[in-house]
């Protein structure tokens, strides 16, 4: 079984929950009880009644007064050991036979044909059997409220809602997972009789009130407006459970409850994504799709077909509208936490280590996980020629003054100045303060003075005049600066030669591959066999429109994208949906459109700054850079300098100006 609950046949739970379950899914509306005054007849009248039945001549009620008596005894210690009758003490107590208590609590309870009125209120109540086998144990209990209480009962039922909710908790707390083969038998059995809802939470809650004093359809209403639903909003509050809400392919709202268990919701997930797939869509989602967002799609195109499918698989839909996004969440957060573990990783490593050090120490971390370390504010990044590659180098903000003296060290003892370099690139001057800046200037001015011509450096030597002048530093820190960049630029013009000759190479070799394929096609032709089937002129004429459209919002795209910045501004997806929103439906319409047809027109870089303005990559166009993209990288390699070289430099301006002439450098040599 799937749950660990008693239930009972389904012809039973069909009659249960067929007639009145189903009113529940508006219960999540209602605030507060659902309790609704309950009374029954006064005490005086109350004992009148008993002892007319007990008196009656043909001795059918004979005994009944021993039934009321246990229950109003026990009703007057509730305030001392809050403990009301079972059948269980009544049966003690009255030493009657057991179907004729039930026939005397019935007809106590108003349910009867005797006509005794509402005597006594029966509650339904649940407890938890705690231990290795722990369970949950369904019950009624009788109450016969006191003469100063005036047959007010609801108390006592707030009272057994208040135990059944923290006896149902405590189930749910401790409840085990079933195998997934035992789950995919339920399910799947569930479906092909109609019956999935009868597996999820609320159902499951709802069986453990069933009474049989609930005679006719009336009882068990009251049984599930007065005791299910409360206990059901207490578990919700608790967060014990869960209410999923979506909208059908017909356009209406409906809810489903389950037990707050993420595992046992993405297995039980798991088993109705593959049933979709195998039984209803009768195909699996391509390569580049998931499958949450296949079904979604495929329900969404289905549409209003939906309400042809059986009972059960109508079910299964409704199922996934609800789950689906649930699922998707989790996974997302699952992916994020994990992303953000290993980010954590890298910078813990980093931080361990007292002084920079290349992209090479973490080799065992993806590339998009070691990008991500651009946007860590902790975190120090520059490029710089290592072993003639452009190599990144990383150090952790609270090691600087280590870093410092680890440079110092490898200088004064084998002339490295490879460390001062990298460190002097990383612009250590905002991070520092005034003495201990100064201090690194000094050792910049070690670096420099090695920079100088051979003859120049020992004439100064022999004269004591190792100290440049400010003027001196800044020159030659410019020039070693340029040399770099353009040393830089020549490597990558490289790697980019060969990048294209790799891609010349490969696409000889598939044009190879598709003139023999073409050549064998066309052999298989004149035997009648392979022969392409022609597209009709309406294909054709529709295919000339779609590529004509998507050139003429492509168009639009990189126009507005070119005008901002001529206009001096970093466009993102943002500004150009604002300003092509007649074009696009919405954001994800844009990003679609982009992946598809902007790839080779259209590049993208972040600006790490923690701003709104900033939160999406700033896009650029392939023909603005061939343009003015020389012009732009001068400019903000310029304006990075100033920021370097300022005594009071301005952070926002710097990170945008070195984000931009990072860029720049690595993608004009490509173009």
């Amino acid at each position: 079984m799937f749950f660990s609950v008693p239930v009972w046949d389904d012809s039973e739970a069909q009659g249960w929950f067929g007639n009145l379950f189903f009113i529940g899914n508006r219960f999540m509306s209602e605030n507060g009880s659902t309790v609704q005054n309950f009374k029954i007849l006064a005490l005086k009248q109350a004992h009148d009644s008993v002892q007319a039945l007990e008196s009656r001549g043909d001795f059918r009620f004979r005994g009944i007064q021993s039934v009321y008596n246990t229950i109003v005894k026990w009703t007057e210690g509730f305030n001392t050991n809050g403990v009301l009758a079972s059948f269980d003490q009544i049966n003690h107590d009255s030493k009657l036979p057991e179907e004729k208590i039930k026939e005397y609590l019935r007809e106590l309870a108003g349910r009867g044909t005797g006509g005794a009125g509402k005597v006594i209120a029966i509650i339904p109540a649940v407890q938890f059997l705690p231990g290795s086998s722990a369970r949950l144990d369904s019950m009624a209990t009788f109450c016969r409220p006191t003469e100063t209480e005036q047959g007010q009962v609801d108390r006592y039922i707030q009272a057994q809602i208040q135990k059944s909710a923290q006896a149902v908790g405590s189930w749910i707390q401790g409840r085990k997972q079933e195998s997934a083969d035992q789950m995919r038998e339920t399910l799947l059995a569930a479906i092909a009789g109609g019956k999935l809802p009868l597996t999820r939470a609320r159902a499951t809650i709802a069986r453990l009130f069933k009474n049989e004093y609930d005679v006719t359809d009336e009882d068990r209403i009251r049984t599930n407006q007065q005791f299910v639903k409360p206990v059901l909003k207490i578990l919700l509050d608790q967060r014990r459970l869960v209410l999923l809400k979506g909208t059908t392919p017909a356009g209406e709202s409906f809810t489903a409850l389950f037990f707050n268990q993420d595992q046992e919701l993405n297995s039980r997930a798991a088993v109705l994504i593959e049933y979709f797939i195998n039984h209803i869509a009768h195909q699996r989602p391509a390569d580049d799709e998931s499958e949450l967002d296949f079904i979604l799609r495929r329900i969404s195109e289905m549409g209003a077909d939906c309400q042809q499918l059986p009972p059960g698989e109508q079910q299964v839909v409704q199922e996934l509208l609800v789950l689906a996004p649930r699922v998707k969440k989790a996974q997302e957060a699952e992916v994020e936490k994990e992303r953000h573990g290993k980010l954590e990783q890298v910078v813990d490593m980093l931080h361990r280590v007292g002084h920079v050090v290349d992209v090479s120490l973490f080799r065992d971390f993806s590339d998009e996980t070691i990008a991500e370390l651009g946007h860590i504010k902790d975190v120090l990044i520059t490029e710089y020629i290592h072993r003639g590659k452009i190599t990144g180098f990383y150090l952790h903000r609270n090691r600087i003054h280590d870093a410092i003296g680890h440079a110092r060290e490898l200088f004064d003892r084998n002339g490295d100045d490879s460390h001062v370099q990298i460190l002097s690139g990383m612009g250590l001057e905002k991070y520092l303060d005034r003495d201990h800046y100064k201090a690194f200037v000094d050792l910049e001015q070690k670096v420099l003075f090695e920079h100088l011509p051979f003859f120049v450096r020992l004439w100064r030597a022999l004269f004591g005049q190792r100290k440049l002048s400010q003027k001196e530093l800044v020159q030659i820190k410019t020039r070693v600066q340029k040399d770099q960049a353009d040393a830089k630029v020549r490597i990558r013009k490289v790697e980019a030669a060969k990048e294209r000759k790799k891609l010349a190479s490969k696409r000889m070799q598939d044009a190879g591959k598709d003139e023999s394929e073409a050549s064998a096609n066309s052999e298989a032709a004149k035997e009648g066999f392979g022969k392409p089937e022609e597209e009709s002129d309406e294909e054709k004429l529709a295919k000339v429109k779609q590529m004509e459209a998507a050139k003429e919002r492509m168009r639009k795209v990189l126009h507005v994208l070119d005008e901002a910045w001529a206009a001096g501004t970093f466009p993102n997806r943002e500004n150009v949906l604002r300003e092509l929103k007649d074009t696009f439906e919405d954001e994800n319409d844009l990003v679609m459109f982009l992946k598809k047809h902007g790839r080779k027109e259209i590049f993208s870089f972040r600006i790490p700054i923690e701003k709104p303005e900033y939160v999406w990559p700033v896009l650029v166009t392939r023909r603005y850079l061939k343009k003015n993209g020389k012009s732009l990288y001068n400019k903000y390699q310029e304006m990075a300098d100033k920021q370097r070289k300022a005594e009071m430099p301005n952070q926002e301006l710097f990170d945008i100006a070195s984000a931009v002439e990072l860029f720049l450098g690595r993608i004009l040599p490509k173009i």
